[in-house]
C-alpha cells in the first residue's frame, strides 16, 4: 500500500501511521467506552522500549501475553481528564476481532516519556502493545471460545443429570407418601371430606415441598455456580464470567411444579376405582 501510494506521480513522501482502534473501560475514573488507538510495537521496537520506560516495567513477555500495556502521554492525558493512569491500574478493551466484538482486560505494566511519542511521529491513542499481541487477540478470542463451549457443555450435562436425580427422588418421596398413606385419606373422605378437599390438600404439601426445593436451588446452587465460575477464572480461564441461567431455572421450577400435579391427579384416579369401604378396611388389615 505503502509503495503504491509513494508511485503516485506529485508524492514526495509517504509516513506510515500505524495503529488498532478500540474502545476502553476505566471504572476507575468513570469512563467507558471510550476511543483509542493502540500503537503496534514492532520486534525491533520491543528491543529499546526499556529506554523510554519512565515508571513501571516493560517486560517481553507479559506484553506479548496480550495481559499488558504501556502508556504513552500520560502528562496529555491529565491536561485532558485531570487524571493520570496508574502502573497496575485495570482497563477493558473493547476491539474487533475479525467476526465480532470482544473484549479483554488489560493491566496498565508501565509509562513511556514523552521522548517515545516524538520518536515515533506522535501516536494518536494512549496505549501501545506488541503487533505479535494485536495479531493473535482474534485467534485467542476463537480458542477461549472453543474452551468455554467444551466447559459449558460439561457443566450442562452435570447439572442436567443432578436435575434429574432430585426430580426422579422428588417424585419417589411423593409417591410414597401418597400410597402410604391410602387408608388416611379414605378415613378423611369418610367423615366427610370431600375429594377436591383431599387433592388441595395433597397439591399444597406438594408445592410446599417444591417449594423449598426452589428455594435452595436459586440460592445455594446459584451461590455454589458463582464460586465455581470465580475459581475457573482464576485458575486461567478468563473468558468464564457468571451469567444466571435464566432460562434453564424457568424449565426446572415448571418441572416441579408439574410433576406433583401429575402425581397427585393420577393417584386420585386410581383411589377412585377403588369403594371407599375397600379402602377403609385396608385399615383393619
Amino acid at each position: 500500500m505503502v509503495g503504491q501510494i509513494a508511485s503516485i506521480d506529485g508524492v514526495e513522501k509517504v509516513t506510515e501511521r500505524k495503529g488498532f482502534g478500540v474502545q476502553y473501560d476505566f471504572p476507575l475514573h468513570d469512563e467507558y467506552g471510550s476511543n483509542d488507538i493502540i500503537y503496534p510495537l514492532t520486534e525491533e521496537e520491543m528491543q529499546g522500549i526499556d529506554s523510554y520506560v519512565t515508571e513501571g516495567t516493560a517486560d517481553t513477555e507479559a506484553l506479548l501475553s496480550g495481559e499488558q500495556v504501556l502508556v504513552a502521554g500520560n502528562d496529555t492525558v491529565e491536561e485532558i481528564y485531570g487524571w493520570k493512569f496508574q502502573v497496575g491500574d485495570k482497563v477493558t478493551l473493547h476491539y474487533y476481532d475479525g467476526s465480532g466484538m470482544a473484549e479483554k482486560e488489560v493491566e496498565v505494566a508501565g509509562m513511556l516519556s514523552d521522548v517515545f511519542d516524538r520518536d515515533h511521529n506522535g501516536i494518536e491513542g494512549w496505549f501501545v502493545m506488541p503487533e505479535l499481541t494485536m495479531e493473535t487477540l482474534a485467534e485467542r478470542r476463537i480458542a477461549y471460545g472453543q474452551n468455554a463451549d467444551q466447559i459449558f457443555g460439561a457443566i450442562s450435562g452435570l447439572a442436567i443429570f443432578i436435575m434429574m436425580f432430585s426430580i426422579l427422588s422428588m417424585m419417589n418421596t411423593l409417591i410414597t407418601n401418597i400410597v402410604t398413606r391410602k387408608q388416611e385419606l379414605a378415613m378423611l373422605e369418610s367423615i366427610g371430606m370431600s375429594k377436591g378437599q383431599i387433592r388441595k390438600m395433597l397439591l399444597g404439601e406438594s408445592l410446599l415441598l417444591v417449594g423449598v426445593t426452589v428455594g435452595v436451588t436459586m440460592t445455594i446452587g446459584t451461590l455454589c455456580g458463582y464460586i465455581l465460575c470465580r475459581m475457573l477464572y482464576g485458575i486461567g480461564a478468563v473468558y468464564m464470567q457468571f451469567r444466571f441461567p435464566v432460562e434453564f431455572a424457568l424449565g426446572y421450577v415448571a418441572v416441579l411444579i408439574l410433576v406433583p400435579l401429575l402425581i397427585t391427579v393420577v393417584s386420585m384416579k386410581s383411589f377412585a376405582r377403588e369403594a371407599l369401604v375397600e379402602r377403609l378396611r385396608g385399615m383393619e388389615c
